[in-house]
């Protein structure tokens, strides 16, 4: 075994050692937190007191009757003696306090101390791992086995973080481009008599339906070949498709031709939401590959460290 693993070993004992004093300085916390509550309601408490037991005292028995005066001085040495208690508990209460602040300290180095081993054991792990990359042995195979697959595994969530976000932009576009389309619907049931306004309105939302409806297609361009590289296939796809003009590619603004286009509408509109829910199924698989992608890397991760540390 080499000095490396050797001190690798002693150190993990050490970090073992001293864990428990995690646990031990969180309730020590929870004790002080406790005690600085207790100490406040009860300085409250006492200052409450101080002013009834001087108002109390400052009473005057001229004019009264005896039955009265008794009363108060009664009362007034039941608030003495309510006082003098309270008081005792808060010295208690601040004694304690005293006992935990200093547990607390000592907690505290314990846990620099841990934090110096902690940063010890990772240079040395490093290291270790660096010897063992040299080495030609069955550790040093099983290692290099381990980082190829870790390595491997990393590319594959760059490509689905990367599908991910290509999929949050055609959801977009779609949403986008759904608008555009019932805006575009909307319109052919304007006013003829505003024929003007309404060709000027139609043909600049139908520009920017156009806009969205190319920025669709540019982006699932590549995208079912890509998601078959990560073991999704996506055999649903149906691009929305949308004629606003003729065939010699001018955009007319009558009856006729509205009567087309609203044809095409309806079709486009069913389409795109078509498209957008498999682009959402499609992102929750993504999403699920990506979990079962990290769940894989903290397996393999675990496995380098027990290699290293054997």
């Amino acid at each position: 075994m080499s000095e490396i693993s050797i001190r690798i070993r002693e150190i993990t004992k050490k970090i073992g050692d001293i864990k428990v004093v995690e646990s031990e300085l969180l309730r020590a916390d929870n004790n002080l937190n406790s005690v600085n509550t207790q100490i406040s309601n009860t300085l409250t408490k006492l200052e409450k007191l101080h002013v009834e037991i001087e108002n109390l005292q400052g009473f005057s028995i001229t004019g009264l009757i005896k039955s009265a005066f008794i009363d108060k001085k009664a009362t007034l040495e039941l608030k003495r003696n309510e006082y003098y208690k309270l008081s005792k508990n808060y010295d208690q209460l601040k004694s304690e306090k005293s006992a935990i602040e200093y547990e607390v300290g000592i907690l505290n180095r314990k846990i620099d101390e841990l934090n110096v081993l902690n940063n010890e054991l990772d240079s040395l792990m490093i290291k270790r791992e660096n010897e063992l990359l040299d080495d030609s042995g069955d550790k040093g195979l099983a290692l290099k086995n381990v980082l190829s697959d870790i390595k491997e595994e990393k590319l594959f969530q760059n490509k689905c973080n990367n599908l991910l976000e290509i999929s949050d932009n055609i959801l977009q576009n779609l949403t986008l481009l759904s608008a555009s389309l019932r805006d575009i619907e909307s319109s052919l049931n304007w006013n003829r008599h505003r024929h003007r306004r309404s060709f000027s309105n139609k043909a600049m939302i139908v520009g920017r339906a156009k806009d969205y409806l190319r920025n669709v297609q540019i982006l699932v361009n590549n995208y079912v070949s890509d998601l078959r590289s990560i073991g999704i296939h996506m055999n649903d796809l149906v691009m929305p498709s949308i004629r606003f003009e003729n065939d010699f590619g001018m955009f007319f603004d009558n009856i006729l031709s509205d009567f087309v286009l609203k044809r095409d509408l309806a079709n486009g509109i069913e389409n795109t939401e078509s498209l957008f829910q498999s682009i959402k199924r499609v992102r929750n698989e993504i999403l699920g590959k990506i979990s079962s992608s990290e769940n894989k890397i903290d397996s393999l991760m675990t496995v380098k460290e027990n290699i290293i540390m054997e």
